[in-house]
């Protein structure tokens, strides 16, 4: 119905059209900091810690994105929990968010001036954040 899409803007399903948003909006969001050279300044001396609170900072982001950019339009919560809306989406924006950080790392050649294996993976845990912010932005805000 063209009134609960438009004006309530009750949430579609997931589908492949929003992963392929999804991966623009990460590109977009990725390459405006791929190519920073603070970022290999500062992934260089990144701890385990540095680096878990950077992935834990990713899930709580999206989490509240999802839920107050996507689930608040939900009208009928009883058939469609909070929890199978989010595992969807979770999954695909932390994917794509990687897999675009990984491809721009090595598209760039950014891993070819990195110290060490360990600093590539610093770099590519940096730059996921941003890449999955854009990709669920890009899905979020235009759906909503």
């Amino acid at each position: 119905d063209i009134r609960k899409v438009q004006i309530e803007r009750v949430p579609r399903h997931f589908s492949a059209k929003a992963v392929i948003g999804a991966l623009f909006g990460a590109l977009f969001f990725g390459v405006s900091f791929a190519l920073k050279g603070l970022l290999l300044q500062i992934t260089r001396n990144f701890t385990d810690n540095q680096v878990w609170w950077i992935c834990a900072a990713i899930v709580f982001i999206l989490t509240l994105e999802i839920y107050f950019i996507g689930y608040s339009y939900v009208q009928d919560r009883k058939r469609r929990p909070f929890g199978q809306f989010w595992f969807k989406r979770i999954l695909t924006y932390v994917f794509v968010g990687f897999l675009v950080a990984t491809f721009l790392v090595y598209l760039y050649g950014i891993n070819n001036v990195a110290d060490s294996p360990m600093h590539v993976k610093n770099i590519i845990v940096a730059l996921a954040f941003p890449c999955c912010i854009g990709a669920s932005i890009a899905d979020l805000i235009k759906r909503y």
